[in-house]
């Protein structure tokens, strides 16, 4: 690794940390593809043109993305709290107690349920509270807390969990009122906002990190605009998928929120590095170029086999194009579903990919394609990129 200032590198090491920062030098380690089928080795060798600079702004790009993040998470939980309240008190102030008034599953077990698990919980906010209106309420009522103020003390984790209880009934309500169709995409959305919310909140890194809380994928033609996620195995598990569920969550509660400009506006920063992509995010790289993309697909897909020759030397032509690095990776997809190649990482030293395959893992660029037979529709109305 290059480093041209050991002040400003031994600085860093000491106010970052070294086990922190070598989370963003990860992608400049040099790795060794296996001779067998398994993942690849990491080496303890830098690539060329790594530099201690980039590794630097790149943690200072997912510190500030982690701010925008939490900005949007916290518009989203208010939001929740108050549509939750309203709907679920109107009932009964009392019902977020009541078994009755959630899901069976939510109170079924033997040993205890996951309803008086989460009311322990709950209770326990409650008591350790030194909130102003809390005291008051002591003072003044015996009656435990209704819903409308108790749910001013959950914390995320605690609403995503009561909201994964609630009746059927009443999450097809709010997933009517969030513009989603199925009341699972509401919940998992809302749990990986949560697993995300998290991660900011502990200072971890954001970037190329794998959700371990995914949200389910909406399906194709399920939503507007959403056909890129439905179709891409990668984006749905990384930050790009949270991204979505937290601009579409906005887009609903405040339909004047400049969050996705901001949001789009900081990746404009992203430092300049070849090792550095954000497709490892999960972001579309060149998003602009997103509907033509789709595009190719559906015309490969439908034009039939492409040989590793082929690509070999079409690639040769144009090296340097990191587009058209995409395009062959949607190629080997294409093939790949079709059953003419097999495509594994094995073939990534003939076409010189080895570091788009590291990026997208072992597996690769998976692309599940619209229609799934020839003489599928000649256009994708896409309507542009998410967020």
């Amino acid at each position: 690794m290059t480093i041209t200032d050991e002040a400003k590198a031994t600085e860093a090491l000491h106010r970052i940390g070294y086990y922190r920062l070598s989370g963003y030098w990860h992608p400049m380690r040099e790795i060794a593809l296996p001779r067998a089928a398994g993942p690849p080795t990491f080496l303890d060798k830098f690539k060329d043109d790594s530099h201690c600079s980039a590794v630097v702004d790149l943690y200072v790009f997912d510190k500030k993305l982690r701010l925008l993040v939490l900005d949007a998470v916290e518009r989203i939980e208010v939001g929740l709290r108050v549509e939750m309240a309203l709907l679920v008190s109107a009932r009964d102030p009392l019902a977020h107690r009541r078994e009755i008034e959630v899901h069976h599953d939510f109170v079924a077990g033997r040993n205890g349920t996951k309803h008086s698990e989460w009311l322990a919980r709950h209770d326990e906010t409650v008591d350790k509270s030194k909130e102003e209106f809390i005291l008051h309420f002591r003072r003044t009522y015996s009656t435990p807390l209704p819903m409308w103020m108790a749910i001013e003390l959950w914390d995320f984790g605690t609403l995503s969990m009561f909201l994964s209880g609630m009746k059927a009934a009443d999450l097809n309500v709010l997933a009517k009122y969030f513009g989603l169709p199925r009341r699972d995409l509401l919940t998992t959305w809302v749990r990986t906002i949560n697993h995300v919310r998290n991660i900011c909140a502990h200072h971890n890194r954001l970037w190329n990190r794998v959700l371990v809380d995914s949200p389910s994928p909406p399906k194709i033609r399920e939503l507007a605009n959403l056909d890129h996620l439905a179709a891409t195995l990668h984006a749905q598990n990384r930050l790009y998928a949270a991204a979505v569920a937290l601009r579409w969550f906005l887009l609903k509660l405040n339909p004047t929120s400049t969050w996705a400009d901001r949001l789009k506006q900081h990746f404009t920063t992203f430092p300049e590095s070849p090792h550095y992509h954000v497709s490892q995010t999960g972001f579309p790289a060149d998003w602009e170029k997103l509907p033509y993309l789709l595009e190719l697909v559906r015309y490969l897909y439908c034009l039939g086999p492409y040989h590793i020759e082929a690509l070999h030397q079409e690639r040769s032509r144009e090296p340097a194009a990191s587009y058209f690095v995409v395009e062959v990776l949607v190629i080997l997809a294409v093939a790949e579903h079709c059953g003419q190649v097999g495509v594994t990482y094995r073939a990534a030293p003939q076409l010189g990919l080895e570091h788009v395959f590291r990026d997208f893992g072992v597996i690769g660029f998976r692309l599940f394609l619209l229609g799934g037979h020839a003489g599928a529709p000649n256009t994708i109305n896409n309507g542009g990129i998410y967020p």
